[in-house]
């Protein structure tokens, strides 16, 4: 009698039952129930799963969707992909949460159900900008801030501070501040009952955090940080302390930073905020680095990576990802299904027509026999016409094609022999000279009595200049390897960190930089920008003029829809016109007063050209050196 009650519960007032069924009593339940009742009982235990232990939650949702699938039950396919989106943002896995909401969206523009469209636009939105593609961001937002200007609804202040913190990460300021302002005002005057309020703290403290501006920033931070439930969330308390640490690290409270970090780093294992804990762990760095606690900062930064490559253990990264092939394959098999239908329905309607071609050519067959034989043979014979025209073009395209690829192959070969020859030379003179200065070191400690430490610095230096050579060998080897991973780079935070690591021989010249990021981001790849970065900046500082100060300018802009970089000093220069043909050649040095490999510039014009890109010098004697970088817009389609 009781569960009868429940399944009538269960038909008639979900969210009652949701309100007053334990996990227990639900999954009591679930054996018993029929079919079309369990889609509703499992899509409430992933529900109430959700918090407390996120692997059942997943568990029951995708049991929710199988179920709901076979039985073609629409409604339980949306609330399952309601749960399962959820879930996946959580764990930080966007591109499956996109699938799950995308999954979705056609019914509810077709129902025009204004809530869930709202919620499901927000979500991609806030997906989207996570997953840096503040295009399809702006996009959905916009689309959410429509619809709720039209139906003037609440949530027209989330939507508004969304769009807010897309302009803010796009490092649109002015914009970022004036909508989530726009969104506090009205949070003021028509408070909601949920996170509305902590969420435009949280991002207008990032956007504060971001320009400098760090007594404004503690100011949102703080008040976020007073808020409790329903008007913040568990995950709005973790971008909460990671601000704070952020910004207590700037102002140089590293006591304060520290714990900042370490409440947001607990909260987010909790909860499972596998992103959120990352760039906790990323603060500490930071915090530990400025503080030049090496050891420490390490160890955050090598487990910020581990947090980025894994969900906390393999085995939810594997379990995470069975469920997704398992949803992809029930997909697959659904449009398997309907693809069978199609063609069976298509083989009827041939045999149809089939039959009634053959009963009208029986029927006329006897009057048109000898025309229609006459017709074939000519149409066979055009036909074989055709098909040997087609056949000997076939055949000339096909030799050219190859001849082609026999002359590239060719090219290609005579380059890579120089290259051989060219790596040789190197392991030959600068190898050979790095070593033959620790082989007699070695034999003046043998032979003579002499400190210590005189012989101990030489041998450092030798060895760090032999490996210094064997890196940059390992670099044009990894180069040569074709290995990459395009990413959306941040040029300003990429040369900020080549400052870094240069910043004792940029402490003793004491050059001038002057930087124009008009263009701050590009698709490239991250590690070649550091290495291009690195040596432009590095001989610049190392060919100097000796009479002059040093200005050193790096500017970016988008032109003729490509991305434009261009660096250029003050230094000694060199003829670039008389030498164009050798500047980029290996083992190439152009100067006397400083020592050089000659392999920065060829490692720059490989990676630039690597990514499908195109590199320029200019150069003159005692006036300077510049150099023009090309990239495309977007990654390379190979």
């Amino acid at each position: 009698m009781c569960n009868r009650v429940v399944l009538l519960l269960i038909l008639f007032s979900p969210a009652l039952l949701a309100q007053q069924e334990t996990i227990d009593s639900l999954e009591k339940l679930l054996p018993q129930a029929p079919d079309s009742n369990k889609v509703k009982i499992l899509v409430l235990l992933a529900e109430k799963y959700y918090s407390p232990n996120v692997k059942k939650a997943l568990e029951y949702s995708e049991q929710a969707l199988a179920l709901s699938q076979q039985l073609k039950d629409e409604d339980g396919v949306y609330q399952a992909c309601k749960v399962l989106r959820r879930i996946h943002r959580r764990f930080g896995n966007f591109s499956i949460a996109v699938e799950y909401t995308l999954n979705t969206l056609p019914q509810l523009e077709k129902q025009k159900d204004t809530l869930e469209l709202l919620d499901s636009y927000l979500m991609l939105g806030n997906i989207y900008s996570s997953m840096q593609n503040y295009k399809a961001a702006h996009r959905y937002l916009l689309k959410s801030v429509t619809l709720a200007k039209a139906k003037n609804h609440p949530e027209l202040a989330n939507a508004y501070t969304f769009l807010g913190r897309n302009y803010g990460k796009q490092t649109m300021y002015d914009s970022a501040i004036f909508y989530i302002k726009t969104a506090l005002d009205m949070e003021s005057h028509q408070p909601k009952a949920d996170y509305g309020l902590g969420n435009a703290y949280n991002y207008l403290g990032e956007v504060y955090t971001e320009l400098g501006r760090y007594d404004e920033a503690l100011y949102y931070y703080s008040l976020a940080s007073m808020l409790n439930e329903p008007q913040i969330s568990s995950f709005g308390k973790t971008l909460t302390q990671i601000g704070l640490a952020r910004v207590y690290g700037k102002q140089k409270n590293y006591p304060k930073a520290i714990k900042a970090a370490n409440e947001a780093i607990e909260l987010a294992k909790a909860n499972h905020y596998r992103d959120r804990a990352r760039l906790a762990y990323l603060a500490l760095y930071e915090i530990y680095e400025a503080q030049d606690n090496y050891k420490l900062a390490l160890e955050n930064y090598q487990i910020a990576n581990q947090y980025k490559d894994s969900i906390f253990n393999e085995d939810k990264l594997q379990y995470i990802e069975d469920l997704r092939v398992n949803y992809q394959t029930q997909k697959l098999a659904q449009e398997n299904e309907l693809l069978l239908k199609e063609t069976e329905l298509k083989n009827a309607r041939l045999q149809q027509q089939r039959t009634l071609v053959w009963v009208a050519a029986g029927a006329i067959a006897f009057l048109i026999a000898g025309s229609f034989m006459l017709y074939r043979i000519n149409v066979q014979r055009k036909q074989h016409n055709v098909l040997l025209n087609q056949y000997n073009k076939s055949l000339e395209s096909e030799v050219a094609h190859r001849t082609r690829e026999l002359v590239n192959t060719n090219l290609e070969l005579g380059r890579q022999n120089t290259q051989l020859e060219q790596f040789s030379y190197i392991i030959a003179h600068n190898l050979r000279s790095s070593v033959a200065r620790i082989t007699g070191l070695v034999n003046i400690i043998a032979t003579y009595n002499l400190p210590d430490k005189e012989i101990t610095g030489k041998l450092t230096e030798s060895a760090k200049e032999l490996e210094a050579i064997l890196d940059d060998l390992v670099k044009l080897i990894e180069l040569k390897d074709g290995s990459t991973a395009y990413e959306q780079v941040n040029l300003p935070d990429r040369f900020q960190k080549v400052c870094l690591v240069l910043r004792e021989k940029l402490k003793e010249i004491q050059p001038e930089i002057q930087t124009t990021f008009l263009a701050p981001m590009c698709r490239a790849v991250p590690a070649y920008i550091d290495s291009i970065l690195y040596n432009l900046l590095s001989n610049s500082l190392k060919y100097r003029h000796n009479q002059r100060p040093l200005v050193v300018q790096v500017e970016s802009r988008e032109e003729n829809g490509k991305f434009q970089l261009r660096f250029s000093d003050n230094g000694s220069g060199f003829d670039s016109a008389a030498l164009k043909d050798r500047i980029f050649n290996l083992n190439e040095r152009f100067h006397n007063q400083a020592d050089g490999k000659g392999i920065g510039l060829y490692l720059v014009k490989t990676q630039v050209e690597a990514m499908h890109g195109s590199i320029r010098v200019e150069s003159r004697v005692n006036e300077g050196t510049t150099f023009r970088i090309t990239l495309p817009l977007n990654e390379p389609v190979t």
